[in-house]
């Protein structure tokens, strides 16, 4: 007696496997379609988390300092308008090198006295984001004893993209404080004040002492 299948029955075994491989394979493609629309879905909260984690242009600071800057702004709104300096002090005070830290990132700050700078950003937080480092260009002007920054462009683009969606492009901020030593200013929406120091001039060192005649 013969055990083999016959054709018909062969057949009919070999439909079912052949149904079940192409529902895998299309079950498969639907959870790559889900995945893929989870991801493109969630994008903005990558967005959000880097917003948390990175305050680039603000120091958003809230910490033993806030009570000194806010008896400063005080007194700046305490202050005559006529006593205040003129927008001609403030931008000859303003042009040269500043350096600024918080919890978020280190950024170093040129401002020229054309209306040109740049500024060098490098992340304390979310480098996962916006890398080790990122350089603007900067637009500066001081109008009506407000400090008026842009950033048209900045390297390595897709960083400073990524800055520029979560930041934007311009800050416009009051100032509270500009002397030879530092920048105080006011972000009134935010309710945020904004440090920056001066960074000093390498001394030159002073020149060496002529050696002395050799006795005779």
């Amino acid at each position: 007696m013969s055990l083999s299948t016959p054709p018909e029955q062969a057949g009919e075994t070999d439909a079912p496997r052949r149904s079940r491989r192409w529902l895998r394979i299309a079950g498969f493609a639907v959870l790559m379609l889900i995945g893929l629309g989870l991801v493109c879905w969630f994008t903005p909260l990558r967005d959000v988390l880097a917003r948390a984690a990175v305050g680039l242009f603000s120091n958003g600071e809230n910490g033993p300092d806030r009570a000194e800057h806010e008896a400063a702004l005080a007194a700046r709104q305490a202050q005559p308008t006529a006593a205040r300096p003129a927008d001609e002090q403030y931008r000859r005070l303003i042009v040269g090198d500043w350096h600024q830290t918080s919890d978020q990132a280190q950024r170093d700050l040129t401002l020229r006295p054309d209306g040109t700078g740049s500024m060098l950003v490098r992340p304390l937080t979310a480098t996962w984001y916006l890398g080790e480092q990122i350089e603007c260009d900067v637009e500066w002007t001081v109008e009506n004893g407000r400090a008026i920054f842009g950033t048209p462009s900045g390297r390595p683009q897709e960083k400073f993209d990524r800055l520029i969606g979560l930041f934007g492009k311009d800050r416009n901020r009051k100032i509270v404080e500009l002397t030879a030593e530092r920048i105080l200013m006011y972000d009134e929406q935010q309710e945020k004040f904004s440090e920056w120091k001066r960074v000093a001039a390498d001394a030159t060192p002073p020149p060496a002492e002529a050696p002395a005649p050799p006795r005779s």
